[in-house]
This record gives C-alpha cells, structure tokens and sequence, in this order.
C-alpha cells in the first residue's frame, strides 16, 4: 500500500455520474479481469446484487468471509468496504449476473430498509434461480437497447425483482411485526451511523430522539442485551478497523479522523474493546488476507 493510501476508494457504479443503474452478465472469470480495482479494498455509493448460477470465490465485507457458490445471492449496501482476497480459477464455469442501483432510481421498497438488519447472502434453489436470472435479463434487454419508456420499465423490473428476493429471504427467515421498541432501536442505530464521528454519548442520541438517556438505555439493553454505549462504540470499532487495515494512516491520523482529541485516548478505547492494539490488529488482518 503506498503511503499515500489514506482514504478508502468511493467509487460510482460508472464514471459518467449521469448513470444509477448498470448490469452486466459475467460468463467467464476473465469478463472481470479489467476491473481490476475489485481486488483491493474500497467502497460503492450505491446497492449492489449478485446471483451466482455458477461458480466459486472468496470475498471479503467488513472482516467477514463470504464464499461464493452457485446458486447463491449476494447483496451489498453502500458504503461497506470489501474485496475479493482470493483469484478464482480462471478455467471454472463463471455464470452470474451483477446489478448496481442508486436508491433514488427505483419506487420505495421495503426490502431496502431491511437488508441492514438482514443476512446479505441467500443460498437460492435451482428454480429460485432462474426465476431471478430470468428478470434479471430482462433487465440486461432494456439496459443494452434503450427505448422509450426505458427507465420505467427497468424501475418496474428491479421493484420485482426485490419483491421476490424479500419473499425468498422471508421463506428462510419469516419476518416479524417490529415492536415499538425494536423500532426505536433500529432508528438509533440509523443515527449512531450518521453521527459516530461527532458524537460519541448515549445521552447526546437520548437527545436526537427525545427521550432520557435512562430510558432509551433500558429499551437498549432489553432489545439488545448491550447499553448503548456499546452500540456507539461497535459502530467506532468498525471504521477503526477499516481506516487502520485499508489505508496507510498512522494510529494517530485514524484517532483524528475518528474525533478523538488524543490519540492515546484512541488507543486504549481501541484495545477495551478489541483486545488488541491498534497496531496488532492492523498486522493480523494484513497477514491473514495479505491486505498490503
């Protein structure tokens, strides 16, 4: 990693900023052999859906391991930071399709609001399969031969085909009716997303949504077993970890970035909560995905 490698790649689902949808149909290992940016570490500003009718592979999202098989669904929200850590054998069968969306192309979708609390990857049966690879090339149709009423249609096509993704996860895993309190939950989780760096108090979020820090931390810890300091402090954790394994800053340089007015403040925040030092995580990770 060049020392100059301190911010996280964010990249666009094309360069033309005009574009919020792209799909492509991968047939063989080599079809991805120019994006060769996948194999680092880096970001999307927008969803992404893989479903594999062949093939096999290795992929890395926010320090989990997925493996990738056939008849598989893979789901991406933005902003996770991931890559591939592993070559596939460029002689297996590849068959997949890839979609890449902004949220503000298609109609409102419950799916959407879901997959942050959801599992992201789907094992599928056969016919699960083919019912998502034939709309998805239908969708492939409309994006290589644009016509009229293009961009409606592909709108339609994707609120479908979320549709019978939500069932199949549903199917798996039935979803149930939020209580008031998991949906408290949820929100708060939403604005420790927003706010990590800035605020780091329970009673800073009490405020945000009006409540008392007693009594947003006993639905905390009913719904969660954790008090919400520990909800704050994951979230920390996690960027921590991104900015100290996919960039070449400093533990200090991270601190900073991160809010905290001493770096030796950071350091001891890290390890009670990782039982690591900064540094010891950042050569863990590195060495065990050869992350440079």
């Amino acid at each position: 990693m060049s020392k100059e490698h301190t911010v996280i790649p964010t990249y666009p689902i094309q360069p033309s900023a005009a574009t919020q949808f792209m799909i492509r149909e991968i047939k063989s290992p080599r079809d991805e052999e120019k994006r060769e940016w996948v194999k680092t570490p880096h970001r999307h500003d927008f969803y992404a859906i893989t479903i594999v009718e062949k093939g096999y592979g290795k992929h890395l999202v926010d320090f989990r391991e997925y493996t990738i098989t056939p008849n598989s669904l893979h789901i991406m929200v933005p902003y996770q930071v991931h890559h591939v850590h592993q070559e596939q054998d460029t002689e297996q069968e590849v068959r997949a399709m890839l979609l890449f969306f902004a949220r503000d192309l298609i109609l409102a979708h419950p799916l959407l609001d879901e997959l942050e609390w959801m599992d992201k990857q789907l094992s599928l049966s056969g016919d699960e399969t083919t019912l998502l690879t034939n709309i998805c090339r239908q969708l492939l149709a409309e994006y290589e031969q644009p016509q009229p009423m293009g961009q409606r249609i592909i709108q339609h096509y994707l609120d479908i085909l979320l549709s019978h993704i939500s069932r199949i996860a549903s199917s798996r895993s039935p979803a149930r009716d939020l209580t008031n309190d998991a949906r408290l939950v949820r929100k708060l989780q939403t604005l420790i997303g927003q706010h990590f760096v800035e605020e780091k108090s329970a009673a800073a979020y009490a405020g945000m949504l009006h409540l008392t820090p007693g009594y947003l931390g006993d639905v905390v810890k009913q719904q969660t077993g954790k008090p919400t300091s520990q909800l704050i402090a994951d979230r920390i954790i996690l960027e921590a970890k991104r900015l100290l394994v996919h960039t070449s800053s400093s533990v200090k340089e991270v601190a900073y970035r991160l809010n905290f007015n001493e770096s030796t403040y950071f350091y001891r925040f890290f390890k009670k909560h990782t039982g690591e030092t900064p540094e010891q995580f950042r050569e863990m990770i590195r060495e065990r995905y050869r992350t440079t």
